[in-house]
């Protein structure tokens, strides 16, 4: 999905960037869109990952607009660590270890993926169709 890409390059040049919010919505429209094919746990689930992308992107365009107001030096620093905390989340890894791009790209497509639970949709296809096959050559 050209949208998911586009956002995980964009995470990872730019990381908590207010430029997400646009990414939150698209995928939002996106859920939109296809929500009568999305169980309740897809769409909770996906939910949550749009809302992290919006809190991402709200709290950087807050941490950006107040740089230089000092009476929020305290909640800037709050919103620098949660956002890198987030950040970690959204790329679904464990670690704080130094990553490159490919594999931040890659790892938010695998998160999305999970919620979509795709890795089981494959499964259960081949299992389906190796199974029908060996029905039909045992016919």
């Amino acid at each position: 999905m050209k949208e998911i890409h586009e956002l995980a390059h964009l995470l990872f040049r730019e990381a908590d960037t207010p430029k997400v919010l646009n990414n939150a919505w698209k995928l939002y429209e996106i859920r939109e869109e296809f929500a009568v094919w999305l169980t309740d746990d897809i769409n909770i689930n996906l939910e949550k990952f749009e809302s992290a992308i919006r809190k991402l992107g709200a709290d950087a365009h807050f941490i950006e607009k107040t740089r230089d107001i000092e009476h929020h030096a305290k909640q800037r620093s709050i919103r620098i660590d949660e956002n890198h905390e987030l950040f970690i989340d959204i790329l679904g890894i464990d670690s704080k270890k130094e990553i490159n791009e490919g594999y931040a790209v890659e790892a938010i497509k695998r998160k999305v993926r999970k919620i979509l639970g795709i890795e089981e949709l494959t499964l259960l296809r081949s299992h389906l169709i190796d199974k029908a096959s060996k029905l039909a050559g045992n016919t």
